[in-house]
Formats: structure tokens, sequence, C-alpha cells
């Protein structure tokens, strides 16, 4: 208890100090004030270096207390914030998803608007509904028919050959695919016309990108990377379509002719849209 009027003096001489302290800043800041720019202008330097550190302390004082609402956010201001930057993240990949179609769509409407004989032909397109699932990989449906007088035998492409109509509905028509036992094509090697007839490739039925080009003249040297087209013999598909390029060549049937293998321009797996020939 002997300590307690001690410390109570001791606070009282701290105040005091205080106040005399601040009362001789002020008299100094009046002082500052009322002296002629000449005389006060080092008194002022000295003082604004005085004051200087705690006008530091003050601007830092107010940084820190502006970056403590944000640390102190609340956990789910956080979490919604993180919900809407995902949510927008799903976004922009679907925007960049649509891009790339669109750009597949134009490069297809490209090469298709680069055939031969393109003003001449009257076009129709269709959209691909389904495929045979006894006959996946030789067979489409397409969602147009009889109403817009397509006819069975018409050729259907892409930037390539695709196939033939064989059923012709009110509403629909089903193709075959080049490759099937059915779709045999004329066709002709673009660089020396040597003609032939694309059937399925009998040593590897199980892909259906790979098709045969048989009956070639044995003097024939078709070479890796040479285009074949259709040739306009024998059927309705007009000459100069393309079909694919050559992988490799043998002699066959005893020397008699040649048979490429090819391999077909347009990819069947993919088809979502096609155009058919009205001829």
């Amino acid at each position: 208890m002997g300590g307690f009027p001690d410390h109570q003096k001791q606070k009282k001489a701290l105040k005091k100090a205080y106040v005399i302290i601040g009362a001789a800043v002020l008299v100094l800041a009046i002082l500052l004030i009322s002296l002629p720019p000449h005389s006060s202008g080092p008194l002022k330097g000295l003082g604004t270096s005085f004051f200087l550190p705690f006008f530091k302390l003050k601007d830092g004082a107010g940084k820190v207390a502006r970056s403590v609402p944000a640390a102190l956010e609340s956990p789910s201001r956080m979490r919604a914030r993180i919900e809407d930057l995902e949510t927008r993240l799903q976004e922009a990949e679907i925007r960049l998803m649509q891009a790339e179609e669109l750009s597949r769509h134009y490069n297809e409407l490209t090469e298709f608007l680069n055939f031969p004989d393109f003003e001449r032909w009257d076009f129709v397109a269709g959209r691909v509904i389904g495929r045979d699932p006894a006959n996946w990989w030789r067979t489409l449906i397409i969602d147009i028919g009889s109403k817009e007088k397509l006819r069975i035998g018409m050729p259907v492409v892409t930037s390539g050959l695709v196939g033939k109509i064989i059923e012709v509905h009110s509403g629909f028509s089903k193709v075959q695919l080049l490759g099937d036992d059915q779709c045999q094509v004329g066709a002709m090697l673009y660089k020396t016309g040597e003609a032939g007839i694309i059937r399925i490739n009998n040593s590897n039925r199980v892909n259906p990108m790979v098709v045969d080009m048989d009956f070639l003249p044995s003097y024939s040297a078709p070479e890796q990377g040479d285009w074949v087209i259709t040739s306009g013999l024998g059927g309705t598909i007009p000459k100069g379509l393309r079909i694919g390029q050559v992988l490799d060549s043998e002699t066959v049937g005893y020397g008699l002719y040649k048979q490429a293998r090819v391999k077909l321009d347009v990819k069947m797996s993919s088809l979502e849209q096609v155009w058919i020939i009205r001829i």
C-alpha cells in the first residue's frame, strides 16, 4: 500500500510533462507562422524534419488500417468471391470451346468452297442425326429426304467424297460411306490420270479410314502421298472430288494390275454436317 501514493505522483508528473510539451509545440507553431518568410525558412525546415517521423507514422498506420478489413474478410465473403471467379472461368472456357467449334466449321466451309465446278452443282446441306447400329462405321443417317428432292445414288461430300445416298424417306436419308462393301467408286490418280476402283480394304477391315484402289494398270507406279480423286466413270458421282492419298502399292492378280492402299481425306467418325450434290 506504501507505493501507491508514489505511483499517483509519477502519473501526475507525466501528465504535466505532456501538457508542457504540447504547449511548447503550439507556441513554436505560432511563432513559425508569424515570422517573415526570410527568417522562418530555416526554422520551418527544422520543424518539418522534427514532425516528419510523426506524419510517416500516421500514414503507415492508415495503410495498415485500410488493409486490415481485407485481411479480416469473413470466410463467407471470401468463399463467395472464389465461387464467382470459378463461374467466370467456366464461362470463359465455354466461350473458347464455342470459338474453336466455329473455327472448325469455317475451315470445313472454306475447303468445301474450293470444290471444282462448285458454281455448276446444286448443293443441299444435311445434318448427321444418327448411324446404323448394325453398320456403325459404314453408314450415316441425315435429316433431309424426299422433300428436299434427294434421290438414291446422289454423292455426299464435305471437303472430299463421303459416300452416296442409298435410302430416301420423307424426313431422312441413309448414306453409305466410302469403304463399305457396296460403295464402290470410280477413281483416278490425280497426277497421272490412271483409273481404278475404290473398294473396301480387305487386309484391314477394322480401319474405316483406309480403302483399296484396285485395277490400276500394271505399269502404274503410284507414290506415297499421291492424291486420288473421283474419275466420273460408272455412276452418278462427278469427276474431281477428293478421295484421299496413297499410302503404298503392290502388284496383284498374278502381275495383271496394281493395287494401292488409300487413306481417306474425310474423317468419317467425326462428321456432323454434309452436303449432297443433287445431280
